[in-house]
C-alpha cells in the first residue's frame, strides 16, 4: 500500500507519542486532524508547516516520496482507461486503491461515484448504494445540485436492481424535485429528459399509469426543445405505448410500439427493439390475434438467444405462456412458462411473474398443490412490486375460497385490501 500525506502524519504522530487531540491543540480541531490523517481533506500549506513543526520534521518529510506519487498517478490513469472501455471488473480494484490513497487532484466524490458505478455494473448493488450515498453527502456539502441529481438517478437504478421499485421511484422523484429547484445547465439539455424517462418508467412499472403518462407527455414536450434524439424519442414512444396498453387503449398502444420499434432498429439498438417487439406480441394476444402473437413471440425467442443477458428470453417465454393460456391450451402454456423458469436468470421480477402465471394455470387445471407452491414462490420473488404482489394475494384469496378454507381466504383478502390502501396512499 502506497504512503500518503495522511498516513505519514499519523505514523509520525504515533512515533512522537502524541494523540490526535494533542497534535490538534493550538492548531485545529481533533476532528480535522482525523480527517487529514484519513486523507479526507488536505491541509493548507500554512497548516502543514505548523503540523510539521509540532512533529519536529520538515514539511517535505511529510510528503509522499516522488515514486509513490507516480505510482498513485499510474494507478489512477489505468483505472480511468479501463473505465472508459467499460472493463468494470478491471477498473474496480484500481479505483478502490485510489480511494484508499487519494490525491488532492482527485475529487473524492468523483472516485466514489466511479467505484459505485463499477460495482453497479457488476451487480454488487448494496456496495454501490453505500458509495453513492457517500457521494451524495459530498455533493450536498459542496452544494452541487447537478451532481446530486445524477446520484439520485443512479440510486434509483440501484434500488431497481435490488427489486425495490417503490424506493427507485422515490429516488427519481427526488431527482425531479432537484431539477425543478435547480434547472439543468445549458450544456446538458438531455438531463431533464433523462430524469423524465427514469421516473415515468418507474411509475409505469408500479402501475401508476396516469402519473406515468403525464411524465411521458412532459418528455415529449422536452424532445421538441432539443436536437434530434432518435433513441430517446423511441424510449418515449415505447413508454407511452406500454402505458396505453395498461390503460387498455390497445390501438393507440400498438401504433406507439410499432413506431418505437422502427426507431430502435434505425439506431441498431437491438435490445430495446426486441423489448418493444415482445410487447407487440403481447398486445396481439390481448386483442385476440393469437396465431399472429404466437408467430411473433416465437421469432422473439430465437432473437433473444442472440441478445446479451437472459431476462428477455425469460420474458418471451412468459408472454408465450400467457398467449397459450388465452387460447385455452393450458398444457402448452405450462410448458412455455416452465421453459422460462429453466433459463438461468438473476431477474427475480421476471421469474416472479412466470410463477404467478403458472399458479393461475395450475389453479385452472385443479392442480392445487402446484398452484399453491407457485404462488408462494411468486410472492417471495415479487416482494417490493405492489401491483403484482396484489395479484398474488388476490389469487391466493380465490384459491382458498375454492378449497373452502374461508379463514385463509379472509386472511389473504385482508392483505390485498391493506396493500391496495398502501398503493392509494402512495399515489
Amino acid at each position: 500500500m502506497v504512503s500518503t500525506l495522511g498516513r505519514k502524519i499519523r505514523s509520525l504522530r504515533k512515533a512522537a507519542g502524541l494523540s490526535q487531540r494533542e497534535l490538534a491543540d493550538g492548531l485545529v480541531t481533533k476532528s480535522m486532524i482525523s480527517q487529514i490523517e484519513t486523507d479526507r481533506i488536505q491541509p493548507s500549506a500554512d497548516l502543514l508547516k505548523r503540523i510539521a513543526a509540532k512533529l519536529r520534521v520538515t514539511p517535505q518529510q511529510l510528503m509522499p516520496a516522488k515514486h509513490e506519487d507516480q505510482e498513485r498517478l499510474a494507478c489512477y490513469k489505468q483505472a480511468q482507461a479501463f473505465l472508459s472501455l467499460g472493463h468494470y471488473a478491471e477498473a474496480l480494484p484500481l479505483l478502490q486503491e485510489c480511494m484508499e490513497a487519494p490525491h488532492p487532484a482527485w475529487p473524492e466524490r468523483m472516485l466514489a461515484c466511479q467505484t459505485a458505478f463499477c460495482q453497479q455494473q457488476l451487480g454488487a448493488y448494496e456496495e454501490a448504494r453505500k458509495l453513492y450515498d457517500k457521494a451524495l453527502r459530498l455533493a450536498i456539502c459542496e452544494e452541487d445540485a447537478v451532481a446530486a441529481l445524477r446520484i439520485y438517478m443512479r440510486l434509483g437504478e440501484v434500488a431497481q436492481g435490488l427489486g425495490h421499485l417503490e424506493l427507485a421511484v422515490i429516488e427519481w422523484q427526488r431527482a425531479m424535485r432537484e431539477l425543478e429547484r435547480h434547472p439543468a445547465p445549458e450544456d446538458e439539455p438531455m438531463l431533464p429528459l433523462d430524469v423524465c424517462l427514469y421516473l415515468a418508467g418507474g411509475l409505469r412499472t408500479l402501475g401508476a399509469v396516469e402519473e406515468a403518462l403525464q411524465v411521458y407527455r412532459r418528455a415529449e414536450q422536452l424532445l421538441e426543445e432539443v436536437p434530434e434524439q432518435t433513441k430517446r424519442r423511441a424510449d418515449v414512444l415505447q413508454g407511452i405505448g406500454l402505458v396505453l396498453e395498461l390503460m387498455e387503449q390497445y390501438g393507440e398502444a400498438e401504433d406507439c410500439l410499432s413506431a418505437a420499434e422502427t426507431l430502435f432498429h434505425s439506431t441498431k439498438d437491438r435490445r430495446p427493439a426486441l423489448q418493444t417487439r415482445i410487447a407487440r406480441g403481447r398486445l396481439l394476444g390481448k386483442t385476440g390475434r393469437y396465431q399472429d402473437a404466437v408467430s411473433l413471440l416465437t421469432e422473439c425467442v430465437q432473437e433473444a438467444d442472440s441478445v446479451p443477458g437472459t431476462e428477455l428470453l425469460v420474458q418471451v417465454y412468459g408472454e408465450l405462456g400467457q398467449v397459450y393460456r388465452q387460447m385455452g391450451d393450458r398444457e402448452q402454456g405450462v410448458a412455455m412458462l416452465q421453459a422460462g423458469l429453466k433459463v438461468p436468470c438473476e431477474c427475480r421480477i421476471e421469474r416472479g411473474r412466470i410463477c404467478l402465471a403458472l399458479a393461475g394455470l395450475y389453479r385452472e387445471a385443479d392442480r392445487f398443490g402446484d398452484a399453491l407452491a407457485a404462488a408462494e414462490q411468486a410472492m417471495e420473488l415479487l416482494q417490493g412490486t405492489k401491483e403484482e404482489l396484489l395479484a398474488v394475494y388476490r389469487l391466493l384469496t380465490e384459491f382458498y375460497k375454492g378449497q373452502e378454507d374461508y379463514r385463509q381466504a379472509s386472511l389473504w383478502a385482508e392483505r390485498a385490501d391493506e396493500l391496495l390502501a398502501e398503493k392509494t396512499l402512495d399515489r
